[in-house]
């Protein structure tokens, strides 16, 4: 989990803006009393929201005493659920967690993130990420104890600006005999850390066919355009075309019987995804060209 500081610069990064709504309105995301000072921030791995970034600082005479299992976050959906701080193991979500102590002028630097996000996977766990959108207001509630006192801070962040990773569409591909073609679709991230969805139109009225590696035989030369489509399990989609130019042209414009496929042409005709065009940013423009 990133501290306070990489999840400020992860911000600025993705272009994302939030706002203090209670216990007082500010756009710096800090609150503070006689008591202590509290700085938040919302850190992004894998570009997508999971934890809480959190510093609090004790402004009093009195030894300050946090109780994680008495403190909480309401995530966007209104479900309040219990918290995991940095260096605990989600092995261990759920089990009793030991207050943490500030003497005074001390400072804890730490992130916090939502049990009811922990998930069991096939390596183990993960944490699944928060869906915040535009308008979303997700809750902090600290349960703090000064010189003995208690004392609960509940804090609300608004998301005023959200800039939304996207699935990545994209794929490469090669004729494998005659006029059957193979191609491979790059792997998509997904936010619960499953598989995304891939779909295929290979452009010649036969349906689509869905799985990241696909074989696919034409019927006809001819000019073909592959379309893929991406869907991640929160349902946004990306999508990725190339034309296929398959058989002998020059032979087909001479009006000759044409043989099977000796050339097979693709030609990138867009992006759909944000991302897609990022990590590919230097990919060639010109066709790429198989020979057999």
């Amino acid at each position: 989990m990133a501290t306070v500081l990489a999840a400020v610069l992860c911000l600025a990064a993705f272009g994302d803006s939030f706002k203090l709504v209670t216990p007082v309105a500010s756009g710096t995301l800090e609150y503070s009393d006689n008591f202590v000072s509290i700085r938040l921030a919302l850190s992004r791995e894998a570009g997508y929201y999971r934890s809480i970034g959190l510093m609090l600082e004790n402004l009093s005479t009195d030894v300050l005493s946090i109780d994680w299992n008495k403190s909480s976050i309401t995530l966007p959906s209104g479900e309040v659920s219990n918290v995991i701080h940095d260096g605990t193991d989600l092995a261990d979500t759920g089990d009793y967690a030991a207050p943490t102590s500030l003497p005074p002028g001390t400072r804890a630097v730490t992130s916090v993130s939502p049990t009811s996000n922990v998930q069991p996977s096939g390596e183990g766990w993960q944490l699944v990420p928060m869906q915040i959108r535009v308008g979303s207001v997700v809750g902090l509630y600290l349960d703090v104890t000064v010189g003995g006192e208690d004392r609960g801070y509940d804090l609300r962040l608004e998301a005023m600006e959200i800039v939304d990773p996207q699935p990545i569409a994209y794929f490469e591909g090669g004729i494998t005999e005659l006029d059957s073609v193979r191609v491979v679709a790059t792997r998509s991230p997904d936010p619960q850390g499953v598989e995304a969805s891939y779909s295929w139109d290979f452009g010649d009225g036969s349906a689509s066919v869905s799985g990241r590696m696909q074989s696919h035989t034409y019927a006809d030369p001819g000019t073909y355009v592959v379309t893929l489509l991406v869907t991640d399990s929160w349902g946004r989609t990306a999508s990725f075309a190339r034309e296929l130019l398959l058989g002998d042209a020059s032979s087909r414009e001479m009006g000759d019987t044409p043989r099977p496929a000796r050339d097979l042409v693709w030609r990138k005709l867009a992006f759909f995804s944000l991302l897609g065009m990022i990590a590919l940013a230097f990919i060639a423009t010109e066709p790429i060209r198989w020979l057999w």
